[in-house]
């Protein structure tokens, strides 16, 4: 089996074969843009995002191509896009997941135009900002088509181990209420599951991973500046020996993150500090800032 898609690939072309493929199991490499077609033989096909007129039907009889299937959204007046026609389809199926959901809404605002309401500094490193860029340093479809099914592979995956049904399964966050803000202790898990939990309305974070620890404030909410902590931090750390740890901690100037050590710069040894002992300082800290 072949999927078929139009030459000169575009964002709703290459979603739509990468969920179809996908949902069937075919692999990459069987995906074809049009004028390949000339050189098949024997062989069925599905064909996507590419109008009914812009098949030549003479070809496929001629080189014996079978046609499972045939989706595309041009001259509808309700789908958006092709992948959205593939979804109002298959979603029943065991295979769909909440990243299809993302990929087809994605190519909805590609195919509608919406994407050139977003400023340049933004469209420019979206999915359709990079396949444009490819096409115009003169990579072939082909090549476009394997590097986004490659990145569409990692971002599937990424999207899998951030999703609702993954944070319900850890047992290492804790969420606090203190002074009215939400505070979600994370112990040894990897900060990827920070952006989940903003996104779900938490405050602030108190984490560690690895020898890494902290406290990060959520972006939407910068009343709140970190940098206090540092009088209360330095107090636990007199009282626990550990001054000679204090040059490695840092306190982000507008208060957006206390740490020692970072995924980029981690620590080699644990600090003598836990993540309850950063919440106990926090504690203080919003008693004073509340007051």
């Amino acid at each position: 089996m072949l999927i078929v898609i139009h030459r000169g690939v575009d964002a709703d072309a290459i979603i739509s074969a990468y969920i179809y493929s996908k949902l069937f199991h075919i692999p990459e490499d069987n995906v074809i843009t049009i004028e390949q077609l000339e050189d098949v033989r024997d062989d069925e096909i599905t064909i996507l995002d590419i109008p009914e007129d812009r098949i030549n039907y003479d070809l496929l009889k001629k080189n014996r191509l079978r046609v499972v299937e045939h989706i595309d959204h041009h001259y509808s007046q309700r789908f958006r896009s092709t992948a959205e026609m593939i979804r109002e389809k298959y979603r029943g199926c065991r295979e769909w997941c909440s990243f299809f959901d993302m990929l087809v809404e994605f190519a909805n605002i590609c195919d509608t135009g919406e994407i050139h309401t977003l400023p340049k500094e933004v469209r420019m490193f979206t999915l359709s900002g990079i396949i444009s860029a490819m096409k115009k340093s003169g990579y072939s479809d082909k090549t476009i088509i394997k590097e986004i099914f490659l990145i569409l592979d990692e971002l599937k995956y990424y999207n899998e181990k951030t999703s609702d049904n993954y944070l319900k399964n850890l047992d290492n966050i804790q969420i606090l209420d203190i002074n009215g803000y939400k505070v979600a202790v994370v112990v040894d898990t990897r900060t990827h599951i920070n952006s989940m939990l903003f996104e779900k309305g938490i405050h602030i974070i108190v984490y560690s991973d690895g020898n890494n620890i902290g406290v990060v404030r959520n972006a939407r909410f910068n009343d709140i500046n970190l940098y206090g902590l540092k009088e209360h931090i330095t107090n636990v750390l007199k009282k626990k020996n550990g001054m000679d740890e204090l040059r490695e901690w840092y306190f982000h100037p507008r208060g957006f993150i206390v740490c020692r050590g970072t995924n980029k710069y981690p620590v080699k040894s644990p600090s003598v500090l836990t993540v309850w002992d950063l919440v106990e300082c926090l504690k203080k800290y919003l008693n004073e800032y509340k007051n």
